[in-house]
């Protein structure tokens, strides 16, 4: 990735509170624009069990040069054993990746 280039991180937690805790830590720390929850429900194989689970996805917006940061952040203070923590990279207008660079710290 290159490292003016917007990326999206998404991770899921067993509630909205969780989800907003993470979304404010990360914006407290001028790490990403933005933070999205929306109820979701995953289904997953888990040592050895199926899952049906209502969970929160947090999607994220920042810069590629921000990703490091935000994994090590998210792993610190996640409450899964195992958290999601993905990455996409982002395309959108110049306007809205202009504010997501103007809006985190290099």
């Amino acid at each position: 990735m290159e490292d003016m280039e917007s990326i999206q991180i998404e991770t899921t937690f067993a509630s909205m509170k969780d989800a907003e805790d993470m979304a404010n830590l990360l914006l407290n720390k001028h790490l990403i624009a933005c933070g999205q929850c929306c109820e979701i429900k995953s289904i997953y194989e888990w040592e050895g069990k199926r899952e049906n689970t209502a969970e929160v996805l947090l999607k994220v917006k920042t810069q590629a040069v921000l990703w490091h940061d935000c994994e090590k952040l998210i792993k610190r203070h996640h409450p899964y054993k195992l958290p999601q923590i993905t990455v996409t990279k982002m395309d959108g207008s110049k306007e809205y990746t202009d504010w997501i660079d103007q809006s985190t710290k290099r």
